[in-house]
């Protein structure tokens, strides 16, 4: 099952014996990452890493690591998946639309955000770091197997 990951869980990931965290590297589901996602991320790690008390390079590392274990997927803006995200995200941030076009382009499960802006939206159901918990607990081995 493919899970898209939002921007706001991988800073998430970024804290220290952060819930998230463990979670990204359990195995159950498949998590697929906008390639833009990669992009905006490292662009911003040395500043995302000093607000959250990590060294940049250390930052860097770990999220290169989780990215790694993600699939990536480059969405064109003129893809059909694109266009339906669009018309679907509406008035809402539009920065939002690369996660839901992947998750209309892979038929994925849904996005796990941090972010509300992601509730309501017709057929991509948001995902709270509770409920990718309780998927895991179901299709994949706990943490410590």
């Amino acid at each position: 099952m493919r899970v898209i990951v939002d921007s706001s869980v991988l800073v998430a990931a970024l804290g220290r014996n952060s819930r998230v965290r463990r979670l990204l590297f359990r195995q159950g589901l498949e998590w697929v990452v906008p390639l833009e996602v990669r992009l905006e991320v490292l662009d911003r790690i040395d500043d995302l890493a000093r607000r959250l008390g990590a060294r940049p390079q250390d930052a860097r590392l770990f999220i290169l690591e989780i990215l790694g274990r993600a699939t990536e997927i480059d969405l064109l803006p003129s893809e059909s998946a694109s266009k339906q995200a669009r018309r679907l995200i509406g008035a809402r941030d539009p920065s939002d639309i690369p996660f839901v076009a992947a998750a209309i382009k892979l038929g994925a499960i849904g996005v796990w955000s941090l972010d509300k802006d992601f509730d309501g939206i017709p057929g991509v159901p948001r995902f709270s770091t509770a409920g990718i918990e309780r998927l895991l607990d179901l299709t994949g081995p706990s943490e410590e197997e």
